[in-house]
């Protein structure tokens, strides 16, 4: 059944040379739409999928052992990976990575998505005492489930896949108390590995153990229970530690967003119509499948209800009404009392298990060669109302189109590499997945005062207007991508310039002369077109010179003005004009300011570096506190490291400074030596990590960590559990 299973769902993958490929999506919307053409417009949850998981994904495959337990500077400096099974440190999305071929990753999640969320139900089926055909069956209605389809390209997919095993894990059994001990400290592992998408599957394994256990028993369960928990928690104490050191400093975690409520029983019962990417958006709620079962699901449920035995009947029906309470609960309600997750994947699961035990009370009498002739039409009715609504949720592409490469190629020269994508084109999290220090990420879980500085618009998009502030600027951001067509930065630029009067005089060599003082800060200086100019403009410092070269950032904006690009640290220069023929006594000067220079153009999108974003590292005065204003500070700062656990300076020739270096301030996590000596820190410039220096010369590191002891405690509580499970069995 479970090569069926396989065979039906990834048919494209295995005969067609298809890959599961959310990526491919991407190129109904900018900037890819400029490079591969119309496209229809992709479906939310792909993009979601491709932006998030896909860019969490994509950076294992470039390094597992760089980010797979952590990487403290993705997305602006959230401690990842351990710390959130969001950002795929769940066992699933790890394992699909270790064992897939290069590109294949999403391939590999979805097979082992659906081969672990039937094997662990038809597992814990068996525990209950059912026969192999309903065991079968229920595991197949449970796979193939909307609640569980639904999420196969997101987070969720890993807690719902495992969730049956870890009901599995703890029911009762005639194990000692040790090997019940070492069961518990497994299924709550499996719990905090996966997120809180798997704390409804805890809430019902744990009614499981207390409802199926005689009343003599019951104290040493609980016993078992206590003692697995006091297991699990140290296993999992980097995790917990990384999750609490991974918030700024007495920053409350933001509330979760619960999505909509069910509309209805039609949506269990009723195959969802198929949603046209391209139509109106409207409400989509009776079209996403997010709870649907299937009418041959339900029509064994309704049947083993009635028919199972009474303690199966109680739990696992009230499981079901539970769940689905709380799948139409209205979401104000559920905010109230802490609930984030609506636990549609128990709902799913009491759905199969009473199926299963329908299926049983079917084949009840037939002999045991005789079971095919009950459990294969069952399986059929099954897949046939499953398995075409499942495969909407896959989306397939050739291996070339899976590969869709984000488009940063062009940013990959520029110096400053924290980037900023405009109006949606850089999508959060594929910078982290090209290696960039992307100002965003998918989310700001404890993380208030980094948001309101980023302060992204819905869905994360910037328009330049929102981008072009000093709160981006103070973020680091030193390049800023925009889609083509689109030339809005170009045009937000043209509408900040300012003009200046050049007065002319006339030369000895016959022509008219005039000079400027440029502001501090200039980038680029426009001439009318229509004035006659003997060569380019010059720029003076002192006895030097040079021609400035034109620059065709601004050509679009207007026919009127000749534009000339200055290089960087221009401000306070001289700017001299000659003019080959005699004019107006005073010729007009646009001058731009913006510190936005068009670095390249290619690959569907426009790379501007802009001056103004704070560098990397940079000295301080030592008041330099949390706010954003600080004093700069004499002296030169040499990056000769900067990766996302370490990061090393060398500071020349300082004052008594601070060095402000980009990493979120994180004490417990982010620790700073200077010359090797251990060094405090201080939060400055509302997030960053400010380290006092010397006056002199002076070498600053900063390095990521968890503790020894904390390692040390996790290794222990492995061992502890082996040999819990060894003492269980010699019992």
């Amino acid at each position: 059944m479970l090569l069926i299973l396989l065979a039906g769902m990834l048919y494209p993958a295995l005969v067609l040379r298809r890959v599961v490929a959310p990526e491919a999506s991407l190129r109904g919307q900018a900037p890819w739409r400029v490079q591969w053409g119309p496209f229809p417009a992709p479906r939310p949850e792909q993009v979601r999928a491709a932006t998030e998981l896909g860019a969490r994904l994509r950076l294992l495959e470039r390094g597992m052992g760089e980010v797979a337990v952590w990487n403290p500077w993705i997305g602006g400096g959230r401690a990842g990976w351990l710390a959130s099974p969001r950002e795929a440190g769940s066992p699933l999305p790890l394992l699909a990575v270790a064992l897939a071929r290069a590109g294949r990753a999403w391939t590999g999640l979805l097979a082992l998505q659906l081969a672990v969320a039937y094997l662990s139900c038809a597992w814990m089926l068996r525990r209950l005492g059912l026969g192999p055909w309903p065991a079968a069956i229920g595991a197949l209605a449970y796979a193939l489930a909307g609640p569980v389809a639904s999420h196969w390209l997101d987070w969720h997919g890993s807690a719902l896949a495992l969730g049956p095993l870890i009901i599995a894990l703890v029911l009762p059994s005639a194990g000692s108390i040790a090997r019940s001990a070492a069961c518990w400290a497994g299924a709550l592992a499996l719990v905090g590995a996966t997120g809180s998408s798997a704390v409804g599957f805890a809430a019902v394994a744990l009614a499981a153990a207390t409802l199926g256990e005689p009343a003599g028993r019951l104290p040493r369960r609980l016993a078992a229970a206590i003692l697995g928990a006091l297991v699990a928690a140290a296993f999992l104490a980097p995790r917990i530690w990384l999750a609490a050191v991974g918030r700024e400093e007495a920053a409350p975690l933001r509330a979760a967003a619960v999505e909509p409520p069910l509309p209805g029983l039609r949506a269990l019962a009723l195959a969802p119509a198929p949603v046209d990417p391209a139509g109106p958006a409207g409400d989509q709620r009776d079209t996403d499948g997010r709870g649907y079962l299937g009418l041959a699901t339900i029509v064994l449920a309704g049947l083993g209800l009635g028919t199972a035995p009474l303690r199966q009947r109680g739990l696992w029906g009230g499981a079901l009404v539970v769940g689905l309470a709380l799948a139409w609960a209205p979401a104000a309600w559920l905010e109230r009392v802490g609930i984030t997750q609506r636990p549609l994947g128990v709902v799913a699961l009491a759905a199969a298990t009473l199926a299963a035990f329908g299926l049983e009370r079917v084949g009840r009498g037939l002999e045991p060669g005789r079971h095919v002739l009950v459990g294969a039409p069952a399986a059929a009715l099954v897949l046939w109302s499953l398995l075409p609504v499942a495969a909407r949720q896959v989306p397939f592409a050739t291996p070339e189109d899976g590969e869709l490469p984000p488009p940063l190629a062009a940013a990959g020269s520029v110096a400053e590499p924290r980037v900023l994508g405009l109006f949606g084109c850089l999508p959060p999290d594929i910078g982290a997945a090209s290696g960039l220090a992307d100002v965003r990420g998918a989310f700001f879980e404890g993380e208030p005062r980094y948001a309101a500085l980023v302060d992204p618009g819905p869905g994360g998009v910037h328009s330049a207007s929102r981008a072009l502030t000093p709160r981006i600027a103070a973020l680091g951001v030193g390049t800023l991508l925009e889609p083509l067509p689109l030339r809005v930065v170009s045009g937000e630029v043209f509408s900040r310039i300012e003009v200046a009067e050049v007065p002319l005089r006339a030369a000895g060599d016959g022509t008219f002369r005039g000079s400027l003082e440029l502001p501090s800060g200039t980038s680029r200086i426009g001439v009318p077109t229509g004035a006659a100019l003997a060569g380019s403009p010059t720029l003076r410092s002192g006895s030097r010179g040079a021609e400035l070269v034109p620059d065709q950032a601004l050509a679009a904006e207007s026919n009127d003005w000749r534009w000339f690009a200055l290089p960087r640290l221009a401000g306070g220069a001289g700017l001299e004009l000659a003019l080959a023929a005699g004019g107006p006594a005073l010729v007009p000067v646009a001058v731009d300011r913006s510190g936005l220079r068009l670095a390249s153009e290619g690959s569907g999108v426009r790379v501007w570096s802009w001056d103004a974003g704070a560098p990397f590292a940079a000295l301080r005065s030592p008041a330099a506190g949390a706010g954003g204003d600080a004093t700069p500070c004499p002296g030169r700062v040499e990056i000769r490291e900067a990766h996302a656990e370490r990061v090393t300076v060398a500071v020349h020739g300082s004052g008594s400074c601070s060095l402000l270096v980009q990493v979120k301030h994180r004490p417990a996590l982010w620790q700073a030596t200077v010359d090797g000596q251990r060094a405090q820190t201080f939060r400055c410039a509302e997030v960053w990590t400010c380290v006092p220096v010397a006056a002199g010369d002076s070498l600053v590191e900063l390095r990521a960590a968890v503790p020894w002891p904390l390692a040390a405690l996790s290794a222990a509580a492995a061992i502890a559990a082996a040999a819990l499970t060894w003492v269980g069995r010699k019992a």
